[in-house]
């Protein structure tokens, strides 16, 4: 599909042992219950990723350093391991209904992502946002917030709801735009 500067290759993951991800993939379906650890590590080509409403987890480094990949809909998915999407440089668009846990550095240097929806996290662990120099404003629900979202430097508005658990010294540590807290 498409032309010749913008070829779109669909793939159908499953999930199954031995299962090959072509490199030329560009769009990926996710039809399993989890994304397993490493799957589409550095896979040269994956733009969009959209999941199953039955994926529940995205297991460490499962789309680490995918360089090009820029929109991920993942409508189940309440648990995103450590490094699941760390240095996805190109990544702008993280639609996330039921996300409740981000481990350590899941989206580390996602340094074009504007927005994702937190509306539902509990947790966000150490290192979870760091040097997202694009992430503009968040709302953080009812949550413990570790070391977060260091070096987010676009980062001008947080908002908590009431019950905020819990919050670290350096959360927001190198956020030099943020101006608003409520």
């Amino acid at each position: 599909e498409g032309d010749n500067n913008n070829i779109i290759i669909r793939f159908i993951y499953t999930g199954a042992d031995g299962e090959h991800i072509p490199d030329d993939a560009t769009h990926i379906f996710v039809r399993a219950k989890f994304i397993p650890a490493s799957a589409f590590e550095e896979h040269p080509n994956v733009l969009e990723v959209v999941c199953h409403e039955d994926v529940e987890t995205i297991e460490r480094r499962a789309f680490y350093k995918c360089r090009l990949l820029r929109k991920v809909i993942m409508p189940g998915v309440k648990d995103v391991e450590r490094d699941a999407f760390q240095c996805c440089e190109a990544l702008t668009d993280v639609e996330c209904a039921k996300l409740e846990k981000i481990g350590i550095t899941a989206f580390h240097c996602c340094i074009s992502m504007k927005s994702i929806d937190l509306s539902c996290v509990r947790i966000a662990e150490d290192s979870a946002f760091n040097y997202c120099k694009s992430l503009k404003s968040i709302y953080l629900p009812s949550i413990r917030i570790l070391d977060a979202f260091g070096n987010c430097e676009a980062l001008t508005d947080v908002k908590f709801s009431n019950k905020l658990e819990r919050i670290e010294d350096g959360a927001f540590s190198c956020c030099t735009s943020l101006k608003r807290i409520t």
